[in-house]
């Protein structure tokens, strides 16, 4: 009897801490956009200075020892979520994507240190397929209730991120790096093209990245397989 295995040869404690750093740098760069557009909006320099240098501080767990990191790791996520509740109701609601990845960049490391892989769990790849395809669905139940009025690209926009949200909690793992690359651009678009739905095309470009990200660094691989051999 032989042992196949299909993932790499690491330890569960090396993959959260590869993970770790992964997010936390994925986690840095949304703060950094999430200033610019800030400092665009508000008009003050000033605002995304120190936006800029907050965002320097979500890189302070990758400077610790595994030990501390987490636990920073969670200060770090608990201090975004206090400025969004405490920062007024715009402000608030342009956090809420650097918020969430926050705990997804403090959460997932531990768990995927413990072994946790998106890989086995059918139930969580369909919560990460519902979140992906949220945006889809909500533009859906929209355009046919009246409220908007979806064109052409609109609908071809729909059915991609449709396809994305099944292909992820089916097991395709691009799919979850699609999802993340898309949530990345939307965002980015949103900070450079003024005319676009500020709230709307954030949290969107928000929700994919995050939760792109999310399944793709805890994504790991399935449990070896027992073949019987001669």
């Amino acid at each position: 009897m032989t042992i196949t295995s299909s993932g790499p040869a690491t330890t569960p404690c090396e993959r959260g801490r590869l993970v770790g750093a992964a997010l936390s740098v994925a986690l840095c760069a949304v703060a950094v956009l999430t200033a610019v557009l800030v400092a665009r909006l508000s008009g003050s320099l000033l605002a995304g200075v120190v936006g800029v240098g907050v965002a320097a501080l979500t890189l302070l767990p990758l400077a610790l020892s595994a030990r501390l990191r987490t636990r920073v790791a969670l200060c770090v996520a608990i201090a975004l979520t206090a400025g969004a509740a405490l920062g007024g109701t715009d402000l608030g609601l342009l956090l809420v994507p650097v918020v969430l990845l926050s705990w997804v960049a403090a959460l997932v490391p531990w768990r995927v240190s413990l072994g946790f892989a998106l890989a086995e769990s059918l139930p969580w790849r369909l919560v990460c397929g519902l979140l992906v395809g949220l945006p889809a669905i909500l533009l859906v139940t929209g355009a046919l209730t009246g409220t908007i009025e979806l064109e052409v690209i609109g609908w071809a926009i729909v059915g991609i991120a449709l396809v994305i949200a099944v292909s992820l909690a089916a097991g395709v793992r691009i799919a979850a790096l699609v999802a993340a690359a898309l949530g990345l651009v939307t965002m980015i678009l949103t900070v450079v093209i003024p005319g676009l739905l500020v709230i709307g095309t954030w949290w969107a470009g928000g929700l994919l990245l995050v939760v792109g990200a999310a399944a793709l660094s805890a994504w790991g691989s399935k449990a070896p397989t027992l073949t019987r051999g001669d």
